[in-house]
């Protein structure tokens, strides 16, 4: 048990300091720039450097432990934000160093979120997979849900406030990686250590399995969704129902706290019914709740729609990677993981351009039109993670049970 509340809690000092950043670093380049196109980089910046870097990430984890990468990435983003720190305030105006900041500081986010990822499978087993993946994941919507409160109170003060904020929290995580008894990840002994490009290649070699292919498909089609959400919203709120930012963050935040109701839901009926059969009604969910969203005629229902669309994605998040963690093979778990956490990051750069080229008005549209369409598809995967899904053993691939005493 000791050892699980450990775990837990260098995941929640990660995702808070992760969080933070992401929601501070585009509002300081506005607050020093002006400029709305100088925080759409930062932004940018922010993302596609994750991209580029998981499926490396995820070779690493492999070969040197989850407990060595967090570690590793958690003292280095505490040196890169202590000295961004120190070059905002010595020179407010060079704005490009908290661009350059968010794409170092985003790269080894992704590295010490993976490795917490792989860290929480060593500690769980079949019987208790779900409910430790729910717990997860209320840590990250936690996280979600304060980052930004605590963001925009530290930015208040100061800019630098915030980074002293992430860089407090990343310190707090490297110390506390080292008490972890956890062994690092070990490579399957009849496998010798692959070299870098092998090792990325199994990653994608994982995605003929048919189970994890259709896990990859459900998980695009949920991000894509969720990240057109995100990426619209804002227009919408702002313009089209002259809503304030303030609205909008109630907005997410009534989301993030729904989701936390969700994950407990989510757990009992797993417990219930079994992990795939609850992609279905999760993909129902989301299709209806697109729909609602793209025709809702006052912000009120747009809020609701957007909250019943996060709910889903928390559900459907729980389900999928409680399926991951059972049939990825030991050996090659940081890659393929890494391998579908790009899959579930490509929809947001792609997301942002879509609201970039179509028109405003056209934007709650597309929003219910590409909704039903992946809630669709949400559901089709469903039923096809169902059929094969009895063929699967019940305890991971890369785990010995887990003692009664880390159990609920």
């Amino acid at each position: 048990m000791r050892e699980l509340h450990r775990t837990n809690l260098l995941r929640a000092t990660d995702a808070l300091g992760t969080a933070i950043a992401q929601y501070a670093l585009p509002l300081i380049v506005l607050d020093l720039t002006g400029s709305v196109s100088h925080s759409g980089i930062a932004f940018i910046a922010e993302w596609l450097p994750r991209i580029a870097f998981l499926p490396m990430a995820g070779v690493l984890v492999d070969r040197a432990g989850g407990r060595t990468i967090l570690l590793t990435a958690s003292l280095l983003r505490t040196l890169l934000t202590l000295a961004s720190m120190g070059l905002l305030l010595l020179h407010p105006q060079q704005w490009w160093t908290v661009i350059v900041f968010g794409a170092a500081g985003g790269v080894l986010g992704e590295f010490s979120f993976l490795s917490c990822e792989v860290i929480g499978t060593q500690v769980q087993s079949g019987n208790d997979a779900h409910r430790i993946q729910a717990r997860q994941i209320q840590i990250d919507q936690a996280a979600l849900l304060v980052g930004p409160l605590c963001a925009a109170a530290l930015i208040a003060q100061h800019p630098a406030a915030a980074l002293l904020a992430v860089a407090v929290l990343s310190l707090a995580t490297a110390c506390g990686a080292p008490t972890l008894t956890v062994r690092p990840h070990p490579l399957n002994e009849e496998q010798p250590p692959q070299n870098p490009l092998k090792s990325m290649a199994t990653g994608w070699h994982m995605l003929r399995t048919p189970v994890v292919a259709w896990i990859a498909v459900v998980t695009g089609a949920v991000q894509i969704l969720v990240a057109l959400l995100l990426a619209a919203a804002p227009g919408i709120a702002l313009h089209q129902y002259q809503k304030a930012e303030t609205d909008l963050g109630s907005m997410w935040t009534a989301a993030a706290a729904v989701t936390l109701l969700a994950t407990s839901v989510t757990r009992r009926g797993i417990d219930r019914w079994g992990t795939a059969p609850l992609l279905l009604p999760s993909g129902f969910v989301l299709a209806a709740a697109s729909a609602t969203a793209g025709t809702a005629g006052t912000f009120a229902a747009f809020a609701v729609s957007a909250t019943a669309i996060v709910a889903g994605e928390c559900t459907a998040n729980i389900v999928l990677r409680t399926m991951r963690t059972l049939v990825i093979p030991g050996h090659a778990l940081g890659a393929t993981v890494s391998v579908l956490l790009v899959i579930g990051l490509l929809p947001y750069p792609l997301a942002g351009l879509v609201v970039a080229v179509v028109p405003l008005p056209a934007l709650p549209g597309v929003l219910a039109m590409c909704g039903t369409t992946m809630g669709v598809a949400i559901v089709f995967g469903g039923r096809q993670l169902a059929r094969y899904w009895p063929q699967h053993p019940s305890t991971p691939k890369h785990s010995t049970p887990m003692p009664t005493s880390l159990r609920d």
